[in-house]
């Protein structure tokens, strides 16, 4: 298994756990079609979300949890 070192933001008022798109092709991680999510970002535009990064392994100070990320179509931080 393949490991690396990223910076995620937690907040704990989302439904969902989102990951950009080239940070999902950087760590080649595996993708499938969804059902499209809706998501409103911070300058109000609607983003689909119609990919899912399904059951990711995330260790946060060495707890595991397996999510589900929606791969969110944006860029910056």
């Amino acid at each position: 298994m393949r490991s690396s070192r990223v910076t995620v933001l937690i907040d704990g008022s989302n439904t969902h756990n989102l990951i950009q798109t080239h940070v999902a092709k950087f760590l080649a991680l595996p993708t499938e079609s969804t059902s499209a999510l809706q998501v409103m970002v911070g300058n109000g535009t609607v983003l689909p979300c119609n990919q899912l990064c399904p059951n990711i392994v995330l260790c946060l100070h060495g707890c595991p949890f397996i999510v589900d990320l929606h791969v969110l179509p944006i860029s910056g931080v």
